[in-house]
């Protein structure tokens, strides 16, 4: 069975006192502040993973919990607090971020859609 972790990064101005929610196929399975991590067993076969605040949302990750590894991914905020804003108006996706772990070893993964969740 493979694990899932998800940091998030420590810095920035924008979001000091909010948190992430963490989505496992269109779940939430836990929320994280600056700095923070969780760490959870995913069961076998494939997954997507996205993180949200408010009505923002990170790309999508479709993952696969075969297998006894680590998927590793950090997340957080893209820009500084002066391009709040512009980043949510923008409208694509990219507020926070979502993305592997360049720290841990390779992470097969392949990006799903942005935007809202692809009906079955």
């Amino acid at each position: 069975m493979a694990t899932l972790v998800v940091t998030r990064a420590a810095g920035g101005s924008r979001d000091p006192i909010h948190r992430y929610w963490v989505l496992l196929d269109r779940r939430t399975i836990g929320t994280l502040g600056r700095g923070e991590s969780m760490q959870m067993p995913l069961q076998p076969g494939p997954h997507r993973l996205q993180i949200k605040i408010g009505t923002e949302r990170s790309q999508v990750f479709v993952i696969d919990g075969d297998g006894d590894r680590t998927l590793a991914f950090r997340c957080g905020p893209t820009g500084s607090a002066w391009h709040t804003m512009e980043d949510v108006f923008r409208g694509d996706g990219g507020y926070i971020f979502l993305r592997p772990d360049p720290d841990a070893p390779d992470v097969p993964v392949r990006r799903g859609p942005t935007g809202p969740w692809p009906e079955p």
